[in-house]
């Protein structure tokens, strides 16, 4: 006879769990939109380096909540990127990806790897480093570890893309469709709903506990 496995979770809360993953996921999409849309549209000239900062400066937002660089870089800014990309015929599968998506891509990767180390919720690895410190005696709270960080992080973040712009530049250089497509995308998804905005306030909280 089979045995039957039990699980700490009945069903209904794993799927309820699943959604509330997915809503978050989408939101910090809908905010880092707004990022992209105000960011491009303020700037005149707006070119595939201002769309570069937006994306990276959406990750800095996200960083001290979102303890997880993965679910920032591939499951929100990568997927806008994307978008900005394809609307600009910029697709490796067509070998285009040099008009502008590549460009974005590296942008994006390297400014991920900068936000992750300035904030000790920004990664998982960060809080066992402090860990592993407090074990050797010194102790580091997250206001330390933010004011250490702050000034080399966001220094590095204003360098990274101007220096790949250099290096790698794109073939596209003026983008004024990126806040058009970003404010489009918004009207779309629609405004943020009470239980939403209640469900952010607990991911925050929760972040700094």
């Amino acid at each position: 006879m089979a045995r039957r496995t039990t699980t700490l979770f009945p069903d209904c809360c794993v799927g309820w769990f699943g959604n509330l993953v997915d809503t978050a996921t989408e939101r910090c999409g809908s905010a880092s939109l707004a990022f992209v849309r105000d960011f491009c549209s303020d700037c005149a000239g707006a070119d595939s380096k201002t769309a570069a900062y937006g994306l990276i400066g959406t990750d800095l937002v996200m960083a001290p909540a979102i303890p997880s660089n993965t679910a920032r870089a591939g499951g929100v800014v990568y997927p806008i990127a994307k978008s900005i990309a394809q609307a600009y015929g910029s697709d490796p599968q067509n070998k285009t990806e040099r008009k502008i998506g590549s460009f974005l891509t590296l942008s994006i990767f390297q400014g991920n790897v900068i936000t992750s180390a300035m904030f000790l919720t920004a990664m998982a690895a960060n809080p066992l480093a402090v860990k592993l410190a407090g074990q050797a005696g010194i102790e580091i709270s997250w206001g330390q570890w933010a004011l250490a960080a702050i000034v080399p992080g966001l220094v590095s973040l204003a360098v990274i893309p101007a220096l790949l712009y250099w290096l790698y530049p794109s073939e596209i250089k003026s983008t004024p469709d990126a806040a058009r497509m970003a404010t489009a995308k918004l009207q779309e998804m629609g405004p943020i709903t009470v239980n939403e905005w209640m469900m952010s306030a607990v991911f925050v909280l929760g972040a700094f506990k």
